[in-house]
């Protein structure tokens, strides 16, 4: 224990004051959060991310002519997975596939660690600029460019043969992926365009059955190739296939729920296409017909029987009682493709403009 220079004991020094809160370092107590709100702010967080999707999905060819229903089911499954749909999934048949992308994306850590080994993705379908060196229409190519391009037609050839890919595809591209100290080689391959991608409907009529892979065959093609060969690592690596089967699985009842929506949609399409001609016809048998009351007679008008006041002339009228109502023309919406009512909006129109004046308001709908 220090002492003063008389000798005398110090006194304990003092604890040192806490420093006085300045005017710019003042510390704010943290309000308490509200749940309420902060479940309303997550739901609105959710539906934004829902109509970005389904916004991204309307923008992709495949999602061009999607229902509203299956356009829902769709982003939905994006949003929970949270997948990009421009780039992991697209439609075909009413079904959703994760694309090559996705992966791919998954697969990397794997070729990282070096555990599998991927060549570079291999194109063997018809050329039009091989074909030009090979057939000399292409004057500038020199004699070792027309070399590379038989050897190059004819490799193209052989593993088209070798894997049963038609001559006439427009894409076609196979993929290798390896597995380090074995002899194993995984090969997914697929094709697009050409005459075997044309389907028969039981009438006889003929369709283009593959839309997507018409537009963009060799993108399409190398797209598929990778999903059938990464498929296949699933069941050499299970550490990689665990996350790409959960994301399979919420596909297929993804595809379900899609499938009894685009039937419920289907189902009241039909309905109001059948109950159109009642509700413009204005037939008798109507009892809501313009003219007649609940029980089918005419109902009295306060200025019947005064020419110009309510009722039409005579001899117009006489015209007219024999002849049914025109139909009245039906509009369509081009966004949805539903019936507009009479303001001009469709059931969808509607439940988007729902969903607008709910983040509006705050309101988790």
């Amino acid at each position: 224990m220090g002492t003063t220079e008389q000798g005398e004991q110090a006194a304990p020094a003092a604890a040192p004051a806490p420093p006085a809160a300045s005017e710019g370092t003042a510390v704010a107590a943290v309000a308490p959060v509200d749940p309420i709100k902060a479940e309303r702010a997550k739901q609105l967080a959710e539906i934004r991310e829902r109509n970005a999707h389904a916004a991204a999905i309307r923008g992709t060819q495949w999602g061009k002519e999607l229902g509203g229903m299956a356009l829902s089911a769709v982003s939905h499954y994006c949003t929970i997975n949270r997948l990009d749909p421009a780039r992991h999934v697209e439609v075909l048949g009413g079904r959703i596939y994760l694309t090559g992308e996705l992966y791919m994306e998954r697969g990397a850590p794997l070729l990282l660690k070096r555990l599998v080994t991927m060549d570079e993705v291999d194109y063997v379908h018809e050329d039009a600029g091989l074909n030009a060196v090979v057939s000399g229409a292409d004057k500038s190519a020199t004699p070792e460019l027309e070399a590379w391009a038989r050897a190059e037609k004819m490799r193209r050839f052989q593993q088209r043969v070798k894997l049963g890919i038609p001559h006439d595809a427009t894409g076609a591209a196979v993929v290798r992926i390896r597995v380090p100290g074995t002899d194993s080689i995984i090969v997914g391959f697929n094709w697009c365009g050409g005459t075997s991608k044309v389907k028969t409907k039981k009438d006889g009529t003929k369709y283009r059955a593959d839309p997507v892979g018409d537009a963009e065959p060799v993108k399409t093609a190398q797209s598929r190739a990778l999903r059938r060969a990464w498929r296949q690592v699933m069941a050499v690596l299970p550490e990689y296939g665990e996350d790409v089967t959960r994301l399979e699985v919420t596909a297929i009842e993804a595809n379900a729920t899609m499938r009894v929506e685009s039937e419920k949609e289907a189902e009241l399409r039909a309905s109001m296409v059948k109950n159109r001609p009642l509700l413009a016809s204005g037939t008798d048998a109507d009892p809501y017909s313009l003219g007649q009351g609940a029980a089918g007679s005419p109902q009295e008008s306060p200025k019947a029987g005064v020419e110009g006041e309510g009722s039409p002339p005579a001899a117009e009228g006489a015209e007219k009682a024999g002849e049914p109502e025109p139909e009245r023309a039906v509009s369509v919406c081009e966004k949805h493709n539903l019936e507009r009512d009479d303001d001009g909006t469709c059931y969808e129109c509607e439940r988007d403009f729902d969903r607008e004046l709910a983040e509006d308001e705050g309101l988790g709908l």
